[in-house]
């Protein structure tokens, strides 16, 4: 989540890269949906919902099958468009402009599941800086 401009899609870049993805990731945009594979056979949905007017446009590109589907992971640029359709249990990823150069990440967790999975990162992170 953020504002035009502010590197959503190359945050979505570095996810991709980081899960494995074996195409390169770019900007959905006009597309609405890329899918990528890695070499587990995982799908990667790399959402862009910034044209997306209500439940029904989230209906047509198949969110929730997306969604529904077990052996995935979902980026959603623009998620406040398509809220209605998203878990309630997720990781919220907003980021914000500082200035030209900078940016604020902010990671919010909903949910147990991803509240443990942000305590690891802390705590792999903090190991990393020791």
């Amino acid at each position: 989540m953020g504002e035009l401009g502010v590197g959503k899609t190359t945050l979505a870049v570095g996810i991709g890269h980081g899960w494995g993805a074996l195409e390169v990731v770019n900007s959905p945009t006009f597309v609405f949906v890329n899918e990528y594979s890695n070499s587990g056979g995982d799908r990667l949905y790399h959402v862009d919902a910034y044209r997306l007017r209500d439940a029904a446009d989230a209906e047509s590109i198949a969110l929730p099958d997306m969604l529904n589907d077990t052996d995935s992971a979902i980026l959603v640029e623009w998620p406040e468009r398509v809220l209605a359709h998203l878990p309630p249990e997720r990781l919220w990823v907003e980021l914000r402009w500082i200035d030209d150069e900078t940016r604020q990440l902010r990671i919010e967790a909903a949910g147990e599941r991803y509240r443990q999975l942000i305590k690891v990162m802390s705590e792999t992170s903090n190991d990393k800086r020791q």
